[in-house]
Parts: C-alpha cells; sequence; structure tokens
C-alpha cells in the first residue's frame, strides 16, 4: 500500500505540475490580452456597412437591405451566388483604409465603381480545391470614398450561409488589435487547452509505456487539443499567424470530427462496465459508423475530391447522435450504481454539454443566420474549467492498484 501511495504521488505531483503551468500560461495570456493590446484603440471608429445594400440573390433583387436583418431565402450551396452593391461612405478619416469582409467556403470578388480591385478562391475553385473561409481585407483609396462598391459572393460548398455578415470599414494599422480585444476569451482558452492538451497526451503516452489503463487521459488530452484548435480555426484567430484561409479551414473540421471520436473512445470503460448488450452494440455501431466516415472523408479531403465543409451536416448528425447517447448512457450510468468514477463521469458529461451549446450555436449561425453567444467560446470555456480536474483525476484512478484505495479516489 505505501508503495503504491508512493508512486500515486510521485505521478499524481506530476498531473498537479503539468496543471500549474497551464494556469500560469492562461494566467499570463489573459494579462497580455487585457492589459497590453488595447492600448490606444478606438473601436468606435469603425464605420460598419449594414444599412442600404441592394442584394441579388436567385434571381430576386432587394432593395434598401439591411444586412443585420436580411436573411436569404435558402442556405446558400455550392454554385449559388449573391451579389451586393452600396456606395462607400464620404466621411470616413483614415490612413490606410480597408474593408473587412467575411465569407464562409466561398470565392469573393470586390469592384470600385466597375474596377476589380480584389478577388480570391477563384482558381483554387476552379480546380476543385479547397477555398476555406475567413475574413478578407480589403484595401481602398481615400479617394474611394462616396464612389460604388460591388461584392460578389459564390458559394463553393454545400449548406455554407443563410446570413450574410455586415462588412466594416476601418483602419488596417487597427485590425491585428481589434481581432485580439474582441476574441480575447477565445483566444487564451485556445491556446491554454492546446498547450494543456499536448502535455497530458505527452505525459500519458510516456506513462502508457509502463502501465495500463491510462488511455482515457490520453483521451482527455486529445479533445483538449481537438477543442482549443477547433476554436481557434472557428473564430479565426489563425489569421493573426498568416495561416492560409484553406488550411486553417481543413484544421477546423477535421478537429470537429476527431472531437468526436475523442469523446467516443473516452465513455468506452462506462459503456462496458454496464454489460448492456443493447447500449455495447449501439457503441460499436457509432464508433465503427465514424471511423468509417473519418477515413472516407479525410481521404476525400485530400484528394480533392469532395471536402469536409460540404459533409457539415453529416457531421452535425454524429455529433447530434453522440449527444443523446451520452445522455442516455448517463442516465443508465447513475441508475446502475456499477460505474467507477461517477463524479468524473458526471464532470465530463458537463463538459459535453459546453461543447454541445457551442456545436448548436454553430448550427444556427450555419442554418438560420442568427448570431448567438457571438465572441464567446462556450466548448473552450467549458473546457478549460473541467478538464484540468477530470484528468487529475483519471491519473490518479489509473495509478490505483490497491482496491480500496481506488475506492476512495472514486468517491
Amino acid at each position: 500500500m505505501e508503495k503504491n501511495n508512493s508512486f500515486i504521488k510521485t505521478i499524481g505531483g506530476k498531473i498537479f505540475a503539468v496543471i500549474a503551468i497551464a494556469a500560469a500560461i492562461f494566467c499570463l495570456a489573459a494579462l497580455y490580452v487585457i492589459t497590453g493590446v488595447n492600448a490606444g484603440v478606438n473601436n468606435d471608429k469603425n464605420i460598419i456597412l449594414d444599412d442600404g445594400w441592394s442584394v441579388i440573390y436567385n434571381g430576386e433583387s432587394y432593395n434598401d437591405v439591411n444586412l443585420n436583418n436580411f436573411r436569404l431565402t435558402k442556405t446558400m450551396g455550392k454554385g449559388d451566388k449573391v451579389v451586393l452593391y452600396t456606395s462607400i461612405p464620404k466621411n470616413f478619416k483614415y490612413d490606410t483604409p480597408v474593408i473587412k469582409i467575411p465569407t464562409t467556403s466561398s470565392v469573393l470578388k470586390v469592384s470600385v465603381n466597375g474596377k476589380l480591385v480584389y478577388t480570391y478562391g477563384e482558381d483554387r475553385y476552379a480546380e476543385n480545391k479547397l477555398v476555406g473561409s475567413g475574413w478578407h481585407y480589403i484595401p481602398v483609396k481615400k479617394t474611394d470614398a462616396g464612389k460604388n462598391i460591388r461584392i460578389i459572393i459564390t458559394s463553393t460548398e454545400d449548406a455554407t450561409f443563410s446570413s450574410i455578415d455586415a462588412p466594416v470599414l476601418m483602419e488596417y494599422s487597427d485590425v491585428f488589435q481589434q481581432m485580439m480585444i474582441k476574441n480575447r476569451v477565445p483566444y487564451v482558452s485556445a491556446v491554454s487547452l492546446i498547450l494543456f492538451g499536448a502535455l497530458i497526451m505527452a505525459l500519458a503516452g510516456i506513462m502508457m509505456i509502463k502501465r495500463t489503463g491510462m488511455s482515457r487521459l490520453f483521451w482527455i488530452g486529445a479533445l483538449s487539443v481537438t477543442v482549443g484548435t477547433w476554436t481557434a480555426c472557428n473564430y479565426r484567430l489563425t489569421q493573426l499567424f498568416n495561416i492560409p484561409l484553406p488550411v486553417t479551414t481543413t484544421l477546423e473540421y477535421i478537429n470537429l470530427v476527431l472531437g468526436a471520436l475523442s469523446v467516443a473512445m473516452y465513455f468506452k470503460d462506462n459503456v462496458y462496465e454496464l454489460k448492456d448488450t443493447f447500449m455495447i452494440n449501439l457503441y460499436k455501431i457509432f464508433v465503427g459508423c465514424l471511423s468509417v466516415f473519418i477515413v472516407v472523408s479525410f481521404t476525400l479531403q485530400f484528394a480533392n475530391l469532395y471536402h469536409l465543409p460540404s459533409l457539415l451536416e453529416v457531421i452535425h448528425v454524429f455529433i447530434v447522435l453522440e449527444v443523446i447517447y451520452m445522455m442516455v448512457l448517463m442516465i443508465k450510468v447513475l441508475k446502475s450504481g456499477t460505474s467507477s468514477g461517477k463524479v468524473l463521469f458526471i464532470g465530463f458529461c458537463i463538459v459535453i454539454a459546453f461543447i454541445f451549446v457551442d456545436v448548436v450555436r454553430y448550427m444556427v449561425k450555419t442554418y438560420t443566420g442568427v448570431q448567438i453567444f457571438s465572441g464567446f467560446s462556450m466548448s473552450a470555456a467549458g473546457n478549460f474549467q473541467w478538464l484540468p480536474y477530470v484528468s487529475s483525476r483519471n491519473a490518479y484512478i489509473c495509478c490505483c492498484n490497491d482496491y480500496e484505495f481506488q475506492y476512495r479516489c472514486n468517491t
């Protein structure tokens, strides 16, 4: 018993050291973002171009449109095109003016007074390559004030978007700082989760060489990395590091799918402990189908035959089915009284709930155009609150060889 306790304390000390490092990184990043980034930046001087647009979509024209309230009649599909017209404001005073325009898996063309000034994605679309999603910064001249601007957005994938975010006229020198200020919570959460998850995965991998039963700790780390990376890509924080939009979008969807797999693998022990044939068979079917989907979809993606964004609806179906299964599993586990680590199980279910809220936000934005929880990552926040606790508790439990000590760890 004393030998086991000594070993557990040693491993536990390492785990808590990792958590302490992750917490320190989080605090330093938060301090940097809150105190250093927003100095001298005035968000109020941005001009949001949300009103007075003319829109042509699906053969119909709409005049005097406010983009904040405008919804397309259906979600944009591959090849669908929307054209927007308006005038550039006359009263802006910027040294280096740019217009920030967001796109979702779309080709973008911008013209001022009939002259093409910016284009993106046309060549990649012609070659059937992934175009990607993100922000575009179109330079304009001071002499362009009052001139007509035309924006053409062509969807390159299925089920891309159903609303149009208003472009923003702003000072180019403020782009970096304003992006950091607006997304400081997702930024800090994403960086911390990626570093924390990578450390946990590395530690679990080392421990797996000498011990068995460390797979759950590994999958916790994997989930942390996937959620952190997905958050960074989904909030376009990768553009701070000049990562190309196709790479960002590829990472976003890969981590969305791998995150679902990480959750399923974590709950494997809970499923088999129930000794419920029906639940076990459902689990095998789900993991098998998800694994096949991952292999096929990733192959199609990298072969440029069919892209992951076009499979978004299928990915959402997998996630919804997984959440439903986990809810049923949670009820059965709590009723059975036989599954180990109930506190851990409930804690991890709370993590999944936070993630699902972010997925719902993602779905609502894609299919209805309504933005909820803007500027705040529920999945990243939930994971950062719970994963350190869940991982540390798992490390202790996995290191317990004595039954009585293991019983104390789980209660």
